[in-house]
């Protein structure tokens, strides 16, 4: 399998990441808030089977209703994570 990373300090843990075969786009009721081609899937294997997670790039999503929080998380393998709230 390629592009797959696995966490040194637990071989169990690992994701694979590929690009995306379809256009996502997102929604809020009928408000478009991201549209894209280039999104990348990403499938995670840990202590349980995650769902599958889609991440779209900044350019492709529309900053109208985002604001950053302050709110993060950190993931051995991804590092980082950094949150938007949806404002009106």
């Amino acid at each position: 399998m390629e592009n797959i990373v696995i966490n040194p300090k637990n071989p169990k843990h690992f994701y694979q990441v590929k690009r995306s075969e379809n256009r996502v786009r997102v929604y809020l009721g009928s408000i478009l808030l991201a549209d894209t081609k280039n999104a990348l899937l990403l499938k995670e294997l840990g202590n349980e089977i995650y769902d599958g997670i889609y991440y779209i790039p900044r350019e492709d999503i529309s900053n109208k209703y985002l604001t950053s929080s302050t709110h993060t998380t950190y993931c051995p393998l991804k590092g980082t994570a950094n949150y938007f709230d949806l404002t009106w």
